[in-house]
Order: structure tokens, then C-alpha cells, then sequence
């Protein structure tokens, strides 16, 4: 059962401890000065900014020099080493008590640290908290809002893992997390290249509480070029995904090594995959993912049609020309469509 309680904030001031808030970023020199913008202009004050480039090839260190602000520590890769490194390399260099990993093209409301503080500060046995967010397009224009719960809680952190083993439903960018965690957990899975935070989340979850404030004080940036990544790359949301399952499960066993009750991997794996690509697939493996997909397409077409992922998930198991020739059997139409997802493909 999961115990939920409300989280008791009134009165509480956040300790005097240094935040820092880690800017991983590549290739984001349009955005990211959003970013560092929303972390200096946050209420509380006493905070480092780290920006750790991974060797990127636009104007991002201009972009972080023309802030000109002390704060902010900038270093740059001399070779691209991957999402996740770059990630603990930001974090390794930080010198703060509590750290938030803030992703460069998303952005921090005004009193993200401050509200995320007041309750740690009141919550010792707390490992991270983590907000409701905004979504945001590429202007910055709100989209959307994600709430978990209607008020602050402090949920148990064995209750929060029963729910985020079934896929994460917080950003990292809302995050606000002890950096005694890091030292006693380790750092992100560098094994993982797609989803990271996820296994990290569920991680501390097995050893601390887990905090959550009902108010955004984050936002989430979609745009095409993280959904273009989404897309080229798509295979990668299940293969990755599969592997995130596994190790999330190995946190499980190794923390609770003599209990009979175990999470069944391949049931998580299904859910997974039912949750990418919108349709009901019974499978935890390639072999059976391509078998249900055709016949899912055979099934009903015009539900596989409308499904963004798919069409690029299906390419990424049975080649470009196989998944159109299920989807679209008209030859013309085949060949066409090949033509232009190679145009796209060489764009992107």
C-alpha cells in the first residue's frame, strides 16, 4: 500500500548550504542560455553554476561567457565522452551540499531551489526532491503542466520505487538531490546511454524517502531536435530501456537479497515497450517485438499509422524498405515515402 503524507512546509527556511546546479549541455548554444539565465535568477542565492561541454561544435562557450557572472565554472570537453559521463563529470565537479542536474535546454522557475531546500531542510531522511513541472515549446510558451499530487508529500521510499520501476515519470531537470547520495550510491550508471536518471531515481528510492512539491518549479522543453533524436534513434528506446529494466531490478535483489518476492523483468518489459509505441505487445525480447509488430500492422493499420514512434521503430528492426512495404503496400507510395525518410534522415 502506498503511504503518502503531507508534507508540513509552513515556517521552515532552507538551510545556508551551496547549491549546485550541473548544466550538462551539447550543441545547445540557442538554448542554453535559458538555462543559465533561470539558475541565476533563482530566489535563493548562495549557488554555484557548473556547465560542462561536450565538445560541441556551435558558439555554446560564448554563449555561457557573455553572462560574465562568477557563479557560473565552465569546461569543456576535448572530446565528446557521451551523455552520461558528461552528466557524473558535471556532478564530480561540483562543491555543493545539494545538487540539481539541470538539462540545458530545459529551465528552473524562480524559487525552485528555495522551495526544494525548505524541504530537505525539514526532512533529514529525505534522498531528492522532485517537483511538478511545465511543458514547454520551442518559444517557451507553456503547453502543459505534470502533477503528481494535489499537495507537497513525503512519500516512502520503498512505495515511490514500486511506482517508478514501472517507467519514470519525473525529469531530472526537476530534481533536486543530496550530494551524499552520490557518494554513497554512486554516481549515474555510465552503462546506461538512454535513460540514466531513471535507474539513478529508483536507486535512491531503495534507500531514503522521497520528497515531491505540488507547485512547477521546472520546465521541460520539448522541440524538434530532442524529438528528431527521439525518432533517428529510436531503437534505442527499447534496447536501453531493456537494459535501465534489468539494472533497476538488480538494485532491487541486491537491497532485499533474502526476500522471496522479486519484479518480474519481462512483464516490466512489455509494459515498457506498450508504453513507446503505443500498442499492446506481449514481449520482452527482439525476436517476439518483431513478430507482434507485423502482425499488429496487419491487424489494424491506420492505428500503427498514427503512432509517431512507430513507423521508425519498426525501421530500426526491419529496415526502411521492409516496415514501408507492411505499412504502405502501394509500391509508388513505397518508393516515395523511402525517398523522403532518407532526406530526413540525412537532415537529422
Amino acid at each position: 500500500m502506498v503511504s503518502t503524507i503531507r508534507a508540513e512546509m509552513n515556517g521552515v527556511k532552507p538551510t545556508r548550504a551551496k547549491v549546485s546546479i550541473c548544466v550538462p549541455s551539447y550543441n545547445n548554444s540557442v538554448l542554453i542560455g535559458y538555462a543559465i539565465k533561470s539558475a541565476l535568477c533563482q530566489t535563493y542565492s548562495d549557488i554555484e553554476i557548473i556547465v560542462v561541454d561536450n565538445d560541441s561544435a556551435d558558439d555554446s562557450e560564448r554563449v555561457v561567457h557573455s553572462f560574465g557572472d562568477e557563479r557560473i565554472k565552465f569546461s569543456k570537453n576535448s572530446e565528446n565522452i557521451g551523455m552520461t559521463r558528461n552528466w557524473n563529470k558535471c556532478i564530480s565537479k561540483a562543491s555543493g551540499e545539494f545538487i540539481c542536474l539541470l538539462c540545458a535546454d530545459d529551465m528552473l522557475l524562480p524559487t525552485f531551489v528555495e522551495r526544494t531546500l525548505s524541504m530537505m531542510a525539514a526532512h533529514p531522511n529525505l534522498g531528492f526532491v522532485h517537483s511538478a513541472f511545465r511543458r514547454i515549446n520551442e518559444r517557451g510558451e507553456t503547453i502543459g503542466e505534470d502533477r503528481m499530487h494535489a499537495d507537497d508529500t513525503i512519500e516512502n521510499g520503498s512505495a515511490f520505487f514500486e511506482k517508478i520501476i514501472h517507467g519514470n515519470f519525473v525529469i531530472i531537470s526537476g530534481v533536486m538531490t543530496r550530494r551524499s547520495c552520490f557518494e554513497e550510491l554512486g554516481y549515474f550508471d555510465e552503462r546506461l546511454a538512454y535513460a540514466p536518471d531513471w535507474e539513478m531515481l529508483a536507486r535512491i528510492s531503495l534507500h531514503f524517502n522521497v520528497g515531491y512539491v505540488s507547485e512547477p518549479l521546472a520546465c521541460y522543453r520539448f522541440h524538434m531536435s530532442n524529438f528528431t533524436k527521439t525518432i533517428k534513434h529510436s531503437n534505442m528506446l527499447i534496447s536501453e530501456g531493456f537494459k535501465t529494466i534489468d539494472r533497476i531490478v538488480s538494485d532491487w535483489e541486491e537491497m532485499h537479497p533474502l526476500e522471496s518476492r522479486s519484479f518480474d523483468a519481462s512483464i516490466l518489459k512489455s509494459e515498457y515497450v506498450n508504453r513507446v509505441i503505443g500498442v499492446r505487445l506481449d514481449c520482452s525480447h527482439s525476436r517476439e517485438m518483431r513478430r507482434s509488430i507485423i502482425e499488429e500492422i496487419a491487424k489494424n493499420r491506420r492505428k500503427v499509422i498514427d503512432l509517431r514512434l512507430t513507423i521508425p521503430f519498426v525501421a530500426s528492426y526491419l529496415g526502411i524498405r521492409t516496415a514501408l512495404a507492411c505499412v504502405y503496400p502501394s509500391k509508388l507510395a513505397n518508393s516515395v515515402l523511402v525517398h523522403i525518410v532518407n532526406k530526413i534522415d540525412r537532415l537529422i
